[in-house]
């Protein structure tokens, strides 16, 4: 057809996700599963602006934790560690699938292990898991705001103690070799979260930033 122009145009969906793994006082855990009760109402009365903002806020403190810098409004964590890792094989495939309808199971499970083998593309399992959480049941919340979704485990105190090294969000309650990992972060040698039954307790958030780029 005249003046019509046929580009050749590649673009690509990008994935940004970061890990942060927050240790606290066991003395703090009411005032932090009520920050996580608020963001779950916000979510639960389809509050959005609402929700957004609780977590934002709650994030910003963390952050400011973390760059030696007071926080106003959460108590002072223990321990902050903090991952650049990957979205697996698995979780791009089982999120496409989620997109077209093909299936409607989701990644509502955290997986904690204490392994320290470095990630790849085609993890579909820990490689020494020691707990699995429901997370909205645990306390915790998944959450989507824009092109940003964000997985949030709350650990509680009671649980078993351990040295976590790696922690990934999964589509089933228990190991099985179809399950499909959404991703799989190894935290640093040295920057493990130490979980001390009944002292402390601790929550995991995995966010990722989606872009697409040419």
């Amino acid at each position: 057809m005249e003046g019509f122009k046929v580009y050749n145009i590649i673009t690509s969906l990008d994935f940004l996700d970061v890990t942060q793994g927050v240790s606290w006082d066991v003395v703090d855990y009411p005032a932090i599963r009520k920050i996580y009760d608020k963001i779950r109402f916000y979510q639960k009365t389809r509050k959005s602006i609402e929700k957004y903002l609780c977590i934002n806020e709650f994030e910003q403190q963390i952050d400011r934790h973390w760059n030696d810098q007071s926080v106003q409004g959460i108590p002072e964590p223990l321990s902050i560690s903090i991952k650049f890792d990957r979205v697996l094989n698995t979780g791009r495939t089982l999120a496409a699938s989620l997109i077209t309808g093909e299936r409607k199971d989701r990644f509502n499970y955290l997986a904690l292990g204490t392994a320290q083998t470095p990630v790849s593309d085609a993890d579909y399992k820990l490689y020494n898991e020691v707990l699995r959480v429901n997370v909205v049941q645990n306390g915790g919340f998944i959450s989507a705001a824009g092109a940003i979704i964000k997985h949030s485990g709350l650990i509680s105190p009671g649980e078993i103690s351990m040295l976590v090294y790696e922690i990934g969000f999964v589509n089933m309650p228990a190991y099985d070799p179809e399950q499909m990992l959404w991703n799989r972060t190894v935290f640093p040698y040295g920057k493990a979260i130490d979980h001390f039954q009944n002292q402390d307790f601790f929550h995991c958030t995995h966010s990722v930033y989606t872009s697409s780029s040419e």
